[in-house]
């Protein structure tokens, strides 16, 4: 944390609880380069952190109290301790935070009240795992506060457990995965059955990626991923009526034909063929992008963005629009959709001589089709979660 952000935050936290902080945490964003939706599906991700954070202040005291800078209306949200908590709209940000108090305690974590401020710069419900950055870094600062001492796959654990359990949301652990361990400059390729993980470094030469906000937002808990998470599993269900697979993306691609024909319903088949063909598309792009075949890369990230769309039906027509768009500018290898979709953003390979050209034409095209501009980001891959008193 730099000296000027870690000063806001120190002052922030004077102005609101009228005491010193002790703890800073800092949490980044997430993209994933391919393995959308796969890893409720036990199958492999390819995710990195990016330099966009949530950072905090935290102090220890007898109640559970929060703030944020980016919902300043809402003013210091509080509760009093006690043994069991349950999801309360009315406490909007704060149910992730008394989640993740709750959740240490069921597992035998001696925690106790605190007080935080929080002031993020990732955009709110924009696909780049805002919720996981600011839920990891609750948990690593409170275990931190108390002096606990909670490894980093143990903290992606516990707050999948808090969105899965305390928030409804059915998904997987790829988001806090890769936000508590994460390597600076390299990719991590995730096996979310086993979470065994290996990392790459990024050699991109003359290409980088670009983060493109379409400025759409979406509400993953209100929206269909749920549902999705209720298909796949219907899916899995049919074909191991016949088979005995562990999850659909166990299933080879070479059985593809043979498992879609026990499935008579066409939605649940598409979902199905998504989730094999995507597994099949993360071993293809990790090989091109270790041999360099940066076009075959950027043919691999549309190939997934189409099926995204057509077959797992997660995308949004600003989505399709700025894929669309972006391809047809010279240099751009390739776009697609990141995080859950409905929604949000999108990565875009390129090389480096188009970056100021796509940015300029694609937030020109953009706010001319939908009235309102995109944003677009340049990146860097950075470290996971991390403290600093």
């Amino acid at each position: 944390m730099n000296k000027a952000i870690k000063t806001k935050i120190h002052d922030l936290f004077v102005s609101q609880f009228k005491k010193e902080p002790s703890l800073y945490v800092m949490s980044p964003s997430r993209i994933n380069i391919i393995g959308e939706h796969i890893d409720y599906l036990g199958g492999n991700v390819f995710p990195a952190n990016i330099n966009l954070y949530t950072y905090s202040a935290f102090a220890k005291s007898d109640v559970i109290e929060a703030y944020s800078a980016n919902f300043p209306a809402l003013n210091i949200k509080k509760v009093e301790l006690k043994d069991n908590y349950e999801y309360d709209k009315e406490l909007s940000f704060l149910n992730y935070v008394i989640g993740c108090y709750q959740i240490l305690k069921k597992h035998g974590y001696k925690v106790g009240g605190f007080s935080l401020v929080i002031d993020s710069e990732i955009p709110t419900a924009s696909g780049l795992s805002s919720s996981a950055s600011f839920g990891v870094m609750v948990l690593k600062g409170i275990a931190q506060l108390y002096g606990i001492d909670i490894s980093p796959v143990e903290i992606a654990k516990l707050f999948k457990e808090v969105e899965n359990n305390f928030m409804n949301l059915k998904n997987g652990i790829m988001d806090q995965f890769i936000i508590a361990n994460g390597k600076k400059d390299h990719l991590m390729l995730l096996n979310t059955s086993t979470l065994e993980f290996e990392n790459f470094p990024i050699e991109l030469g003359d290409y980088n990626f670009l983060v493109i906000n379409s400025k759409k937002p979406r509400n993953l808990i209100e929206s269909k991923y749920n549902d999705r998470v209720a298909e796949t599993n219907e899916a899995l269900s049919i074909i191991n009526k016949k088979y005995n697979y562990k999850n659909l993306c166990s299933i080879p691609l070479s059985e593809l034909d043979n498992v879609l024909a026990l499935i008579d319903d066409e939605v649940i088949r598409r979902r199905t063929k998504y989730a094999i063909q995507e597994q099949s598309r993360v071993k293809d792009l990790i090989e091109n992008l270790t041999n360099k075949n940066f076009k075959k890369c950027g043919e691999i990230l549309n190939a997934a963005h189409n099926a995204l769309k057509n077959d797992y039906e997660v995308s949004a027509e600003e989505l399709d629009f700025v894929n669309e768009m972006g391809n047809k500018i010279d240099g751009v290898l390739g776009i697609r959709m990141t995080g859950a979709g409905f929604g949000g953003c999108l990565i875009a390979l390129m090389h480096k001589d188009a970056n100021d050209r796509f940015r300029k034409e694609i937030v020109e095209k953009y706010k001319e089709k939908f009235g309102y501009a995109c944003e677009v980001y340049d990146v860097e891959v950075v470290n996971g979660t991390s403290c600093t008193e």
